[in-house]
């Protein structure tokens, strides 16, 4: 028979609370019971962190140090010792953890703490496919100070199966819960995205649910054959600092992230720079990328439909992305005009972070953008019927 999956609560001067998941995901969607939102009135700070069990010196005070002043800390192999359910509720006013796996004093899960007491609460647990031991999730709610409700995902994921069903099967009901909820997110913990394949799953799901994945200018994260395994992903919020911890006191080096919500939308979005509309999500070739459906061109507006789009990123040399935007270049014809070279236009798009650019994509980046640029210094009749057809990059 199955374990049951709950979450046990933490509050100082009150007994152990035993919480199961809601039943329904739907009760996202309704009117949650009003809450104190999480102190701060400007930035919140969140540490991520695997503890390894405590099973190193110097947990405590790099939790103490690192993790000062910080509104959530979202812990992963967190066992509930004594010493750390003493500074859980000491320094905070919840402590929720999801038991994964019960040893004979103490179980071992996802752990989330908070300066305010969440309004939901819904648990989640995944069994590995070859151990048969299990990993945990927690989504929690919480208020914040412009009124908006803060869900906050704290995830530890399978680590070994076979491709990646189980690892997409953990994912989905998380993913339920995000499409339910209609505020900012933040979705973060231990990822184990050791294989190209889990993190193509990975990025894939963060884009459906429309996440953006906080970049480390100074990258210390602990990696597993190069690829490294804990993560942040964010919603509707703004990254205004984001540092690793180099320390012994685990096998996980800790993250912190200051974001600031963004404020409540009054009324239609605007773009200052161009008339950018229909802006949707393509792939092509693992390629992620996005596009929009027109662009005001020096007030002609242009049809992308007939138009070659080459997009490409500026990435680091560790491959990731450390710039706040995207710079994609639109190389279009605009028939009116029958201009002989193709124009350029530069149009700054939001940054989506859910990208995974291999070597060979990006070679097949820079001898397609070569290819364009040839063909059209070739003005010939076949040059114009090659145009009028539809791009390759267009799903």
């Amino acid at each position: 028979m199955p374990k049951k999956t709950y979450a046990v609560r933490y509050v100082a001067g009150q007994p152990v609370e035993r919480i199961f998941p809601p039943l329904a995901s739907g009760q996202l969607g309704q009117a949650l019971p009003p809450g104190e939102p999480l102190p701060g009135s400007r930035i919140l700070r969140v540490m991520v962190w695997n503890i390894f069990k405590q099973q190193r010196a110097n947990w405590l005070s790099v939790l103490q140090g690192f993790g000062k002043d910080t509104q959530l800390v979202l812990l992963q192999e967190a066992q509930t010792t004594p010493e750390l359910v003493r500074f859980a509720t000491s320094h905070y006013l919840a402590a929720d953890q999801v038991p994964a796996l019960i040893f004979p004093q103490h179980p071992s899960g996802v752990m989330t703490l908070s300066a305010a007491h969440p309004v939901y609460c819904c648990p989640l647990r995944e069994r590995e496919p070859l151990l048969r031991l299990a990993k945990s999730a927690l989504v929690t709610v919480y208020p914040i100070h412009n009124g908006q409700l803060l869900m906050v995902v704290n995830i530890h994921a399978v680590n070994f199966s076979l491709g990646i069903d189980v690892y997409s099967k953990q994912l989905d009901p998380i993913g339920e819960q995000i499409r339910n909820h209609s505020g900012p997110v933040i979705m973060a913990g231990d990822f184990n995205a050791w294989s190209r394949q889990r993190m193509l799953a990975l990025y894939r799901f963060a884009e459906q649910m429309g996440l953006g994945e906080v970049r480390f200018v100074d990258d210390q994260r602990r990696r597993a054959f190069g690829r490294p395994l804990d993560f942040v992903f964010y919603r509707d919020m703004n990254v205004c600092e984001a540092s690793v911890l180099v320390t012994e006191a685990s096998d996980h080096n800790p993250l912190l992230v200051e974001f600031e919500p963004t404020p409540v939308a009054r009324g239609p979005r605007r773009n200052r720079k161009s008339s950018v509309s229909g802006l949707r999500p393509s792939a092509y070739g693992g390629l992620y990328f996005q596009y929009c459906s027109g662009v005001q061109n020096g007030g002609l507006q242009t049809d992308i439909k007939k138009a070659d789009v080459v997009a490409y990123a500026f990435y680091n040399a560790n491959g990731g992305m450390n710039l706040p935007r995207h710079r994609v270049v639109l190389s279009h014809i605009a028939e009116k005009t029958r201009r002989s070279a193709l124009p350029q236009e530069s149009v700054d798009l939001p940054l989506t972070n859910s990208v995974s650019l291999s070597p060979g994509c990006r070679l097949f980046a820079l001898v397609n953008a070569s290819f364009q640029r040839i063909t059209s210094l070739i003005s010939t009749p076949c040059r114009r019927a090659m145009l009028s057809r539809e791009s390759p990059l267009r799903t």
